[in-house]
């Protein structure tokens, strides 16, 4: 990502979940024009995991690396936090998205902003 101040999310919905094998996925938003990627386009494959929703990762390892809301066009594209690097999204803080979806057996334990479905 171009040099940008992402926000940094936690999403609990049941997806994200399943792709992370862990109680949510966390990831960083940015604008689609600040977004790039810089070798290995050729291998990123992609998926409606809803209606509204594609999601692209590798077609090798798996990995996810970003996801996109197809019918908002000024909403920002979900980047998976695992595969920047740490210290470039060090000072990002995380909110939460998708609580309503949170597993029983999570409990969090900030006090950040918690959205039931996308924030605003």
């Amino acid at each position: 990502m171009d040099a940008i101040d992402p926000v940094g999310i936690c999403c609990y919905c049941s997806i994200c979940r399943k792709i992370a094998g862990a109680p949510f996925a966390a990831v960083v938003t940015t604008t689609r024009e600040a977004f790039r990627v810089v070798r290995g386009s050729e291998l990123l494959v992609k998926y409606n995991a809803t209606p509204n929703y594609d999601r692209w990762h590798c077609s090798r390892c798996h990995a996810s690396i970003f996801g996109e809301v197809t019918d908002k066009a000024t909403f920002p594209l979900f980047v998976s936090a695992a595969i920047l690097e740490p210290n470039d999204i060090a000072h990002v803080t995380f909110d939460h998205m998708f609580v309503r979806s949170l597993v029983p057996w999570f409990h969090i334990a900030d006090d950040r902003p918690r959205h039931d479905t996308y924030p605003g």
